[in-house]
């Protein structure tokens, strides 16, 4: 798995961009993109994947209608790429919020994201 950041369909606004690539033959197998609620840009900057390698995870910055940078938290099936869910993050200074880390739990029930916002550090729990 691989993720990034990739122009999206509008000249000069980027996407999250995620990618499968097979273990065994490097066939690209799903893509997918995240395009926030404000149509501009959007930039992951982690991916992690649960132990039993069924979701993978990405995390980003992406600019919200009303505020600066949020946080968006991606969860997908390793399979297929469908989308599991999404969640985003907006601290209440409306400011910047951009995470730094993504972990899972060993058990694979919590994602973690670590990042950072005008507020302070941040450190977010979904559940898995």
């Amino acid at each position: 798995f691989v993720t990034g950041t990739s122009e999206g369909p509008t000249l000069g606004k980027e996407d999250m961009a995620t990618l499968a690539y097979s273990t065994g033959t490097g066939a690209q197998l799903w893509v997918k993109r995240y395009d926030g609620p404000a149509k501009s840009d959007d930039n992951a900057t982690a991916v992690a994947v649960n132990r039993d390698g069924t979701k993978v995870y990405v995390t980003g910055w992406s600019n919200g209608a009303t505020s600066g940078h949020d946080l968006a938290t991606i969860g997908y099936d390793a399979t297929t790429g469908a989308p599991l869910w999404t969640a985003r993050y907006t601290a209440a200074g409306q400011g910047n919020d951009e995470p730094r880390s993504l972990a899972v739990s060993p058990n694979g029930g919590t994602v973690f994201v670590v990042g950072g916002s005008e507020d302070g550090y941040l450190v977010l729990a979904y559940g898995g």
